[in-house]
């Protein structure tokens, strides 16, 4: 499924560090310009950002939830 909120996902893949050997599991997800939800929230939102925010998130959980995909 596709929506303006929801950062698209292409491949989940296993990667080896190769200083310890280590397998880690890692995502390759699409490339979204802009500033990430952790750096915006590091400072005071206005009331009118937050609900921006609120309701981009609000948004793409009902799509999956409509989709029965959640």
């Amino acid at each position: 499924m596709s929506h303006r909120n929801v950062v698209g996902v292409y491949d989940v893949t296993t990667i080896v560090d190769p200083a310890s050997g280590a397998p880690t599991d890692a995502l390759v997800m699409e490339l979204v310009e802009g500033d990430m939800l952790e750096n915006v929230l590091r400072h005071a939102l206005t009331r009118n950002e937050a609900r921006r925010i609120g309701a981009g998130i609000f948004d793409a959980i009902a799509a999956y939830h409509e989709r029965n995909l959640a």
